[in-house]
């Protein structure tokens, strides 16, 4: 009976004990170059902490994407900044088809590992690049066709 009892606690206690362990990417960055790679850490403390770690990882993956403006460059270090975030926040709220690969909870932090495939998001930003030229021009066409019934001239 202690067998039986014993080949039904093992398994189970080990499925839990290899969740508890910590995965290599907490402490150990993974690295692709086939994908974006985000890791997001918070402390337990923190409300919505993993509301918070998810943000904390596309923002890693922005700074992957994003163009860092040159510290040469004519803006002093308060506007350069202020616009280094500007970009930041739109290319996370424009990001899109990044993947939860983990997610791990220690005594104090919360941690989660996203990952964005490169090609994905050169797919999708190509897409959004045409379509925004197709409205560019649409609205082009159309305030040379107001103009015309106008008659303004130049």
């Amino acid at each position: 009976m202690r067998k039986i009892i014993l080949g039904f606690l093992l398994p189970i206690c080990s499925v839990f004990y290899a969740e508890a362990q910590e995965p290599d990417w907490v402490t150990q960055r993974p690295t692709s170059s086939d994908a974006y790679i985000g890791i997001g850490i918070v402390s337990l403390s923190e409300t919505d902490y993993m509301k918070k770690a998810t943000r904390n990882a596309l923002a890693d993956i922005v700074s992957q994407i994003a163009v860092k403006l040159e510290n040469n460059s004519f803006l002093d270090g308060k506007t350069r900044e202020m616009l280094e975030d500007k970009i930041h926040s739109s290319m996370e709220a424009w990001l899109e088809g990044q993947e939860l690969k983990g997610s791990y909870q220690s005594e104090q932090k919360y941690y989660v590992y996203y990952t964005l495939d490169k090609k994905v998001y050169a797919r999708k930003a190509e897409e959004r690049r045409q379509q925004a030229v197709r409205t560019g021009m649409d609205y082009l066409q159309k305030g040379r066709t107001e103009e015309k019934s106008m008659n303004l001239s130049q």
